[in-house]
């Protein structure tokens, strides 16, 4: 019990993302693509960097509080799309392979890893 809440505390953004994310689990397909989601920021967890792009990418911010993160599958996308300005990330609906799923993931870590850091001009 101790072990679990000392793991919390030292997780503060994966546990930020974790409360504010709401899953599309609208059908067994959908709830499968946003369950790949959730498992990657799970094997992810301890990557503060990554998942602080994850929440800019997504929020716009890397804020740990604000809107709940909304994730949608869609059968109209074909690639990850982030709306910042509605806390929202749209994901493809694939096939139910463990090659179409390793690509997805592939997509994702790599959108997170090539995702500029935001600057402002100071003049």
């Amino acid at each position: 019990m101790v072990s679990a809440w000392y793991n919390q505390q030292r997780q503060p953004i994966f546990n930020a993302i974790l409360v504010r994310i709401q899953l599309d689990e609208s059908d067994a397909a959908r709830q499968r693509v946003s369950n790949l989601l959730m498992n990657f920021l799970r094997e992810n967890r301890e990557k503060d960097d990554l998942l602080r792009r994850f929440l800019r990418q997504n929020t716009g911010s890397t804020n740990f509080l604000g809107d709940d993160i909304r994730v949608q599958v869609s059968d109209d996308t074909r690639a990850i799309t982030h709306a910042t300005c509605f806390s929202t990330i749209t994901l493809p609906m694939i096939e139910d392979t463990r090659e179409t799923e390793a690509v997805f993931l592939l997509q994702l870590q790599a959108e997170l890893d090539n995702s500029a850091e935001w600057s402002f001009n100071r003049g």
